[in-house]
């Protein structure tokens, strides 16, 4: 067995060590996390867990969150959507499904239109879609199309287009609030979208009553 060889059996030996030891030290984590008395500190050591290598303690970790009654877990996992590594703010949008909790939707409704990774805005709308009504989700990201900040705008807009595949409002809400005034009386309705399906599958006087651009 020459140098080069010895080398690589001794890296691959201790590449494995190491993971050995991260799976250990994970499975500890999930037990302490178990240990704790409050749903705030149990959470907080059990999301990032659902990141882990250890399929098992990562399944394990995922059934301790669930068995944490909802209303247990409305504050700590909101309060996880603004202060933690971004998987872990994906993790808490995904765990807070179900929750119908208006505390819950303005929180999500706020990560969907400002966080700063596509992955975390993308599970806090999947989970307010699975959570909420239709009506009341794009009443919720109505109030985004006002924001100064043109990417959150954007952002509601195509909110309103994803949860709006069956709801003929949506289309309605967009072409009302969906504006920029230029000068001081002139009002122009305008849309940005690449290629984004904001009119889906709504009847054609629908379509026929609208101006419509493909970018």
């Amino acid at each position: 067995m020459n140098s080069l060889t010895r080398g690589i059996v001794v890296l691959a030996i201790a590449l494995g060590a190491i993971a050995a030891h991260a799976k250990d030290s994970d499975r500890e984590k999930l037990e302490d996390a178990k240990k704790k008395p409050g749903a705030t500190a149990k959470l907080r050591r059990l999301v990032p867990l659902l990141d882990s290598k250890d399929e098992a303690v990562k399944k394990e970790a995922a059934e301790a969150i669930l068995a944490i009654p909802g209303k247990d877990r409305v504050e700590p996992l909101t309060d996880m959507l603004r202060n933690r590594p971004y998987t872990e703010r994906q993790n808490a949008a995904q765990y807070l499904e179900g929750i119908k909790d208006e505390q819950v939707i303005k929180a999500l409704v706020r990560v969907a239109l400002k966080d700063n990774i596509d992955t975390v805005r993308a599970a806090a709308l999947a989970t307010l879609q699975k959570s909420v009504e239709q009506p009341t989700l794009v009443q919720a990201f109505w109030t985004g199309l006002g924001l100064k900040d043109m990417a959150a705008r954007v952002r509601a807009a195509e909110a309103i287009g994803v949860i709006g595949g069956g709801y003929a409002g949506a289309v309605e809400i967009l072409i009302q609030e969906l504006f920029i005034t230029w000068g001081s009386s002139q009002r122009v309705n305008i849309f940005f979208a690449t290629q984004t399906a904001y009119v889906r599958d709504f009847d054609i006087e629908i379509a026929q009553a609208a101006v419509i651009a493909d970018p």
